[in-house]
């Protein structure tokens, strides 16, 4: 056989099978090919196909907005744990001490007449003086009230010509809560004329002022307002204990001087006077602290008024005293909400800051709690307060505040929490929950946020 059709069969052959997987690829038949595509070998698949038109830009757009769903999710996911183990550490209702406050209610018609001449304003004023406020946490005095003009500076300057005891030590006169059996048994020279010269100091003046205000704006008269960005309201400076047990223990010796005169009925009317400041500590405070301080005032005053009607010569002159409830509990009694249901605490809340029976103290108490328990609601920790929490946060603006000033204050609790921008130190796992939150809040606008997480990582 001559070569030639060896050389056309071989080559028939080899372009069928080219065909055949040139096809395959979607390629160019070299069947059809113009003559030299041999030469130029097979056509491939990717140079035959179409080109591939442009991804649409929704779908780019889809695609990085998922990756960033997906890492806030991851960013999220350790902040949102932290606060979950520690929520109920936010479910905080005013019942922790309410309902010892609450005890004394029986108490008020032992109040003395109020005077409708008096402002809040004056009031105000006249109870800085009575209880100074010091600068701090970004609350700034009103007026800065010399230490030496100070209710127990003064008192103690009347105090310290007196005698004192064998240890050097001033002598304050009787225990005061003895001194008014003392008194109705008889006082030395010594002890009489101490105790003129405190019921004679001219801060009995403002104490009576105080005494019979209908309403004091505490907050306008200790400071200075519109407040500062940053400030906080449960970081408030509360009355000085000190300061309160002062003008207490003042008061019950100036009943006691009354006392020595046979003079009852003043010595009634001194301590209803001290009883009186210690409700407008629990109604007009800015703090559950000053309800707490009111509390001890009124006890420790209506105490004195049970001495004061045991003594045989005041029967029949004085008025008659209440009881209190024998369950009445010695303190503040803590609860516990690790088996609360979220929802029920939400309903007290909301149902506190609304009751204008409750003493101010308690709702305004029961309005920072509602701001807190945002944080232990997972779905509010993220999106921010729910409209109940708002519409709840407006009610209050209106129904709790009667000055500028107290407007001023309700705002401030109301207003988001948030942290200073400091460094957190605690484990590598709590920082970097910390720094999670940081981003999550920035992003998201929400400082709600990392606010929450900050204050679950501070209960550990």
């Amino acid at each position: 056989m001559s070569p030639a059709p060896v050389r056309e069969r071989e080559g028939a052959a080899f372009r069928a099978a080219v065909d055949s997987i040139a096809h395959a690829r979607g390629g160019v038949r070299l069947a059809d090919a113009p003559d030299g595509a041999l030469e130029r070998g097979p056509t491939s698949g990717a140079s035959a196909r179409t080109p591939t038109a442009p991804m649409p830009w929704w779908r780019g757009f889809w695609r990085v907005a998922r990756y960033a769903a997906v890492g806030m999710g991851l960013l999220t996911a350790l902040p949102l744990a932290t606060i979950g183990v520690n929520r109920f550490g936010f479910l905080l209702e005013s019942s922790r001490f309410g309902e010892w406050v609450l005890q004394v209610e029986a108490l008020r018609a032992l109040r003395v007449p109020t005077n409708s001449a008096v402002t809040p304003e004056a009031a105000g004023d006249a109870f800085a003086r009575l209880f100074p406020m010091d600068a701090r946490d970004g609350f700034v005095p009103r007026r800065v009230i010399p230490k030496n003009e100070r209710p127990a500076q003064l008192l103690a300057a009347i105090v310290a010509p007196a005698n004192t005891q064998s240890d050097g030590a001033p002598w304050w006169g009787p225990n005061h809560e003895q001194i008014i059996g003392r008194a109705a048994a008889g006082l030395s020279t010594q002890e009489r004329d101490v105790l003129r010269r405190i019921a004679e100091a001219p801060l009995w003046a403002t104490v009576d002022l105080v005494a019979s205000a209908p309403s004091v704006d505490v907050v306008g008269g200790s400071f200075r307002t519109p407040f500062a960005d940053g400030v906080q309201a449960h970081a408030i400076p509360i009355v000085n204990h000190h300061d309160a047990r002062t003008v207490l223990n003042g008061s019950i010796s100036r009943a006691a001087y009354f006392v020595s005169l046979r003079e009852y009925r003043q010595a009634e009317l001194a301590l209803r006077r001290a009883l009186s400041i210690g409700f407008v500590l629990i109604d007009d405070g800015a703090s559950p602290f000053d309800a707490i301080m009111g509390r001890m005032v009124v006890g420790a005053a209506y105490k004195g008024l049970q001495e004061l009607a045991q003594i045989p010569e005041a029967k029949g002159r004085l008025m008659p005293l209440p009881a209190l409830p024998d369950n009445a509990p010695r303190g503040p009694r803590e609860t516990r909400f690790a088996d609360a249901s979220f929802a029920a605490v939400r309903e007290t809340q909301l149902r506190s800051i609304a009751d204008a029976s409750l003493p101010r103290t308690l709702r305004l108490a029961s309005l920072e709690d509602l701001q807190w328990s945002t944080c232990g609601s997972l779905t509010e920790a993220v999106l921010g307060p729910s409209a109940e929490v708002l519409a709840a946060n407006t009610a209050a603006v209106a129904s709790l505040a009667r000055t500028t000033p107290e407007r001023e204050y309700v705002r401030l609790i109301t207003r988001p929490k948030t942290f200073e921008a400091s460094p957190f130190h605690g484990s590598l796992l709590a920082q970097a929950a910390a720094g999670a939150a940081q981003i999550v809040s920035a992003v998201t606008g929400n400082p709600h946020f990392a606010a929450c997480t900050r204050a679950a990582l501070d209960m550990r």
